[in-house]
């Protein structure tokens, strides 16, 4: 779909939910003028720069879904980010570090392979975790608040089994499942 001017919708005071899909010849920066947004979804898009999320201090959750991303940096500028959801990684991976100083967060989708983001993350209930990457789960012990878990990468039904097993002795899982296809 094409839609020419995307600053029409940013004139409705109440809108607070946004999701754009396969939008095509519309400037991206301009959604930087809906300071009000809570809630963006992107999905099946090319977007140049993600700077314009710089001006969404309100925003709550945020959604990629095949979007080409090269970095994370943009989460540093949302210091209100209750849930984001990306299932797929990206090439630079640095700015995971300031998951861990996200005060709001409750809903992290992501393949992370390092649990110790997680760590400081006072209201974290759901969490991303890359199997293929991850070292150890020692860094979620006390982290009762975590109840939901979902795998990334899996390569067997085996190691499945073997990360829920580790994972229940530590969490009070009520809710876990895997996104990529098993290999084997």
């Amino acid at each position: 779909m094409k839609l020419d001017n995307i600053l029409c919708l940013a004139e409705i005071s109440s809108l607070r939910e946004l999701s754009l899909r396969r939008i095509e010849g519309i400037n991206y920066e301009e959604l930087g003028e809906f300071g009000k947004l809570l809630d963006l979804s992107l999905q099946e898009t090319k977007i140049p720069s993600f700077a314009f999320l710089k001006k969404m201090k309100n925003l709550k959750r945020l959604e990629f879904d095949e979007v080409s991303i090269d970095d994370l940096n943009f989460l540093y500028d949302l210091p209100k980010l209750t849930e984001f959801t990306m299932l797929y990684r990206v090439e630079d991976e640095t700015a995971l570090e300031c998951v861990s100083k996200m005060k709001y967060l409750q809903r992290f989708q992501y393949p992370v392979p390092d649990m110790n983001i997680y760590k400081e993350c006072p209201k974290i209930r759901s969490i991303g975790i890359d199997s293929s990457r991850v070292q150890s789960f020692d860094e979620l012990i006390g982290k009762e608040n975590i109840t939901e878990v979902t795998f990334y990468n899996l390569k067997t039904e085996k190691q499945y089994e073997q990360q829920i097993a580790e994972l229940k002795k530590i969490l009070n899982l009520k809710s876990y499942g895997y996104v990529e296809e098993l290999c084997e």
